[in-house]
């Protein structure tokens, strides 16, 4: 009657295990850097050494008392919402040291700053970056970031943890 069937089998059985592999890996992450309550941001940098494209976690809103996505929501962009969060006297200060690492002037991105939470108050924030990648002018183009709240609070625990001479030169402390 000329019906034909034809069928392929494939074995996605490698495919799976590394499927698997991933899903494990950020579990791991995403426990790792819930346990350490740090937010954690991927920038990518254009060759006029700007933040274009930025992918956060939900953690750094939650540590502010925000959801990440009505936050975000009533912004242009991240930038300009990471930007109008910081208390008024530190964003020039914050924002010439970011200038100084996306130019490569800084191998690094250190900075302690207060941001604004959801009920009005200002919460210290530390903010480490490093270059993930960088461009053949050595300047980044794919930085990341990791925020930590950085309170009283959480302070005063990480430097009871370390005592010794090296817990005064902690930012802050």
């Amino acid at each position: 009657d000329g019906r034909h069937l034809v069928s392929w089998l494939y074995d996605i059985t490698e495919r799976q295990i590394v499927e698997q592999r991933i899903a494990r890996s950020e579990e791991r992450l995403n426990l790792a850097l819930r346990g350490a309550n740090l937010g954690m941001y991927d920038c990518a940098i254009d060759e006029h050494h700007e933040i274009v494209d930025v992918a956060v976690n939900d953690i750094w809103a939650e540590m502010l008392g925000y959801d990440k996505q009505a936050l975000l929501a009533r912004y242009p962009n991240h930038m300009a919402c990471w930007e109008d969060l910081i208390h008024p006297d530190d964003v020039a200060r914050v924002k010439a040291r970011l200038r100084s690492f996306l130019v490569n002037e800084m191998p690094d991105h250190t900075e302690t700053f207060r941001m604004r939470t959801a009920t009005g108050d200002w919460r210290w924030i530390l903010d480490i970056g490093h270059a993930a990648l960088r461009g053949p002018d050595g300047c980044p183009r794919r930085a990341y970031r990791h925020f930590w709240d950085n309170h009283l609070g959480s302070r005063s625990v990480w430097v009871g943890k370390r005592a010794g001479p090296s817990a005064a030169a902690l930012p802050g402390g």
